[in-house]
């Protein structure tokens, strides 16, 4: 027979067994419901590896934009730099055909003419009219005259000043010149031209109008001296191209 002290020892060892198999068993039971047992813990984020960045685009090509006139055939190209005269009293049909049939891309209203304003701007409609993709490649016309003043100056009649000669014109300011000539090319714009071949700068000095009929004869000339003309005359082209902005 086992005596007391035998029999507590036995159910002590039996007890002690008994929590050691109930916490084997938790352990077990809880690393399969969370992470496994013994498994690493995560790393440290700053010492992760950070994924690779995408890689750079493409460099993308520049579009270029195609240079003025780069589409127009040979032909329409040169008749780009062509201008056909037109009879402002009588235009001709080979006028007419030179735009429409062979290209040409800009007219110049020469002769004289006192019809006055609406009138020529519907002669410059029937030429303007003519641009088109087959004729002109679409690109406007130059419509031109040479409305300088005093015996030049092509176009008169209702509308259009009586333009002073170019040697009056220099004898303003110029402050009152510049006003002139934007009112002038106000009335060629109305008329739908958009190229005046004017004003010049002729100098004729004295004993020289031998050397320079043209210009002495017709009053185109704008000074007897030298120092005079371009000061007064550079203020004649700022009003014509006023005009054409507005």
């Amino acid at each position: 027979m086992s005596t007391p002290d035998r029999t507590r020892h036995r159910r002590s060892g039996a007890a002690m067994l008994t929590v050691l198999l109930l916490a084997a068993t938790t352990a077990c039971s809880g690393a399969g419901d969370g992470e496994p047992a013994g498994s690493a813990a995560p790393s440290d984020p700053a010492t992760v590896s950070p994924t690779a960045s995408p890689s750079a685009s493409a460099t993308r090509t520049p579009t270029t934009t195609p240079a003025p006139g780069s589409d127009l055939s040979l032909e329409q190209k040169v008749g780009q730099v062509l201008m056909v005269g037109v009879q402002t009293d009588a235009p001709s049909d080979l006028s007419y055909a030179a735009v429409r049939d062979h290209h040409v891309g800009n007219v110049f209203l020469a002769g004289r003419s006192d019809a006055g304003v609406d009138a020529v701007a519907d002669l410059v409609g029937t030429f303007t009219d003519l641009v088109g993709d087959d004729s002109t490649g679409g690109v406007p016309l130059y419509v031109a005259t040479d409305q300088e003043g005093g015996a030049v100056q092509v176009l008169r009649g209702d509308g259009f000043s009586t333009i002073p000669s170019a040697v009056d014109q220099a004898a303003g300011t110029p402050a009152e010149l510049e006003s002139d000539a934007t009112t002038w090319g106000a009335e060629l714009s109305a008329a739908g031209i958009n190229l005046n071949l004017a004003p010049v700068m002729d100098v004729v000095p004295e004993g020289t109008a031998k050397d320079n009929p043209r210009s002495a004869t017709s009053g185109a000339s704008t000074a007897r001296r030298p120092r005079t003309s371009p000061r007064t005359r550079t203020r004649s082209p700022p009003g014509w191209r006023r005009a054409a902005s507005t």
